[in-house]
């Protein structure tokens, strides 16, 4: 059986809304809708995750108006009485309750289990953080809830991660062995095949003028948080390849991360075992204090080694929907004031969607790293 966490959020009841769920394997998915209510978005995170496990399956939720209509009988009330409640009203949300109580039924292998919200368990935290991302989303006018992954904002998408032509050059010539050659044959990414280095040293139109941002060439690193031990490896060996290559195409290359778990903390240690300097961009003070004990002990590694630490909010948010709109700010500051940005997701996810709308406006300078196409 695998565990799910899901929640809902809302900011307004009614308005902007997002769902998210997150599973004991690191697989997670969200989306949001305009004008909606808290309610029906812990229907829609607890609907959507039944439907991406087909085997048997575990809902934990913090909200007692899921857990409690399975549980506790009110959904056989309701048939009893033709979908009207105790008080003989018309029951709320009918339109997604009747779907959900059939597609229950036939999966067959259904449990909930309540779980307390904002109580420090970790995987809630994380379906909690989806959710009212995916509400920030919506209310800052994206579309948290249809289209691609190639929909967003021209950022390159293949199956193994798209690059910048000139830089995946790089990559080739240096896997080839020609750029260690004795006679410095192909080492120069102009001599290789025309055709495919097409992009220039020239920075993104449009990159925003921040007193805060380092010089050089800003390389933003960010991806999705939860990725299995397989998928961390896998990132580590590319990120290190990428890193690379950009470090031989700009000689003024900056890594900027947040130094999270996952992709970003990865990316600063390979980009600092490489030698490339490394600039830390928090939402606010100490943002480890939040994270597990292991986590933290590599945070302050990490912080220990960079080149310079940027502070973006001076107090840091009370609560989990307060973190998670300050790390969406955070992600916005990066995207602005960018060069370019190297991406990780895995498969086309709402958040890997979401994650590679927010850096649009660097369009062919956005590496977008697909771990899921890997071999």
């Amino acid at each position: 059986m695998v565990r799910v966490w899901t929640d809902g959020a809302c900011l307004g009841n009614p308005g902007p809304g997002g769902w998210g769920w997150v599973d004991e394997r690191g697989e997670c998915d969200s989306g949001g809708e305009r004008g909606t209510t808290n309610q029906r978005m812990e229907l829609q995170a607890a609907r959507q995750a039944v439907a991406a496990h087909p085997g048997a399956v575990e809902v934990v939720s913090d909200s007692k108006y899921v857990v409690s209509a399975f549980n506790e009988g009110w959904i056989d009330g309701w048939l009893r009485r033709g979908w009207k409640n105790s008080k003989k009203e018309p029951v709320a949300n009918q339109d997604l309750w009747k779907p959900f109580v059939d597609e229950v039924a036939a999966h067959g292998q259904v449990t909930f289990s309540w779980v307390k919200g904002h109580a420090g368990d970790p995987m809630n935290e994380e379906a909690d953080r989806l959710a009212t991302e995916a509400a920030a989303t919506v209310a800052a006018g994206g579309s948290n809830s249809a289209g691609g992954a190639n929909s967003a904002g021209g950022a390159n998408s293949a199956a193994a991660g798209s690059a910048p032509a000139a830089v995946a050059t790089i990559i080739a010539v240096s896997e080839s062995g020609g750029g260690s050659s004795a006679d410095g044959a192909g080492s120069d990414p102009a001599s290789v095949d025309a055709s495919t280095a097409v992009t220039t040293d020239e920075a993104p139109t449009g990159r925003s003028a921040d007193r805060r941002a380092p010089d050089g060439y800003r390389y933003a690193v960010s991806g999705i948080r939860r990725l299995d031990a397989r998928s961390l490896a896998a990132a580590r060996s590319q990120l290190a390849k990428i890193l690379s290559a950009q470090g031989e195409f700009h000689p003024d290359l900056v890594v900027l991360s947040g130094l999270r778990p996952g992709p970003e903390a990865i990316g600063a240690q390979v980009a600092l075992d490489a030698g490339i300097a490394v600039v830390a961009v928090l939402p606010w003070p100490d943002p480890q204090a939040t994270l597990r004990s292991a986590d933290r002990s590599a945070f302050a590694e990490l912080l220990g080694r960079v080149a310079d630490t940027v502070v973006l909010e001076s107090k840091a948010p009370s609560d989990a929907d307060g973190r998670s709109q300050a790390l969406a700010r955070r992600d916005g500051w990066l995207a602005k004031v960018a060069d370019g940005a190297l991406l990780v997701r895995r498969g086309d996810t709402t958040e890997g969607r979401a994650l590679l709308r927010r850096f649009g406006r660097l369009g062919d300078e956005v590496w977008d790293l697909d771990l899921s196409a890997l071999p």
